[in-house]
């Protein structure tokens, strides 16, 4: 997932669980091939070891106090939500389905690889879909994940500025696509397909086109889009196509998705058109206002 995505439910776990003391962990209930859990960084990839990591986390995290959650860019150039529990940070990220909180009385999935019970009787649960890491590491004096930080900003931190954002486009967008730019390689931790056609119908830029045929106004849109779309999405709590840890869609209409597909594009008028498959996943985009610049 994004950094929009885990930013809000980062804000969700500290309206719901910040605070609260960890009653019951139940941990590797439903094993998952392409999930992934560790107890520190040398484990990588190996889901044996990662496995055997995870029948650990009862020991560390049974009887802490959830002390607040946040996100963080990691290693790998990924964007995880980070929930801080005694001495360590459960890391959550990559296709994780999305939390969900159950209210005391609830009732809790069936299939999950972490079951966080509270002393209030209410849950976290934390379900792998396609793959993904749900990671308990020891934290720094900063708060990161020991031995596993990124020095790349956050997308809306000072940080990330336009003069930054400028300076990764000459090194490496050359005449590569728009889409191929932002979310490929994880060049930008954090931008991926989730709010891509948000931020280019935003832009009014066209999916395909070349980042060498953008002109120094169109970089600068761009820029002020990503900084707009993620902005929103996050103060409205995630997409009207994304479900959040209660289960409910976003507040964030979106104007280029699955929801708006064959309707009028809400600036110009002209029908929401679909590809399938453009470098790997579909792109959503209006062809009347958002035109292919080749290079």
């Amino acid at each position: 997932m994004g950094y929009a995505e885990c930013a809000v439910w980062a804000n969700q776990i500290n309206e719901v669980a910040q605070g609260k003391t960890i009653v019951n962990v139940i941990s590797n209930q439903n094993p998952h091939k392409f999930g992934f859990m560790a107890l520190d960084h040398t484990v990588g990839y190996n889901p044996e070891k990662g496995w055997e990591h995870a029948k650990q986390y009862s020991h560390f995290l049974l009887g802490k106090t959830i002390a607040g959650a946040t996100v963080k860019n990691a290693k790998k150039n990924i964007t995880l939500t980070y929930i801080y529990i005694g001495n360590r940070v459960l890391m959550v990220g990559g296709y994780v389905g999305i939390p969900s909180y159950c209210a005391a009385g609830e009732l809790r999935p069936k299939k999950h690889q972490l079951l966080l019970e509270l002393d209030d009787g209410s849950a976290l649960a934390f379900v792998i879909t396609f793959g993904g890491l749900i990671y308990l590491f020891e934290v720094d004096e900063n708060g990161d994940a020991l031995n596993y930080t990124n020095a790349f900003p956050l997308l809306l931190s000072n940080e990330f500025s336009f003069e930054f954002f400028a300076d990764l486009v000459n090194e490496q967008a050359g005449n590569k696509s728009i889409k191929d730019f932002l979310v490929t390689k994880y060049r930008i931790p954090g931008f991926g397909n989730e709010s891509l056609h948000e931020v280019l119908w935003e832009a009014k830029i066209h999916p395909k086109s070349k980042m060498n045929a953008l002109t120094q106004d169109e970089i600068i849109g761009l820029f002020n889009a990503i900084k707009t779309v993620f902005t929103a999405i996050i103060e409205q709590g995630g997409k009207d196509t994304d479900k959040d840890i209660f289960g409910n869609y976003g507040g964030y209409v979106t104007r280029a998705s699955k929801h708006t597909l064959g309707k009028p594009c809400a600036r110009c008028g002209g029908t929401i058109a679909k590809e399938n498959n453009y470098i790997g996943s579909p792109i959503f985009y209006c062809p009347q206002c958002q035109i292919i610049k080749p290079s």
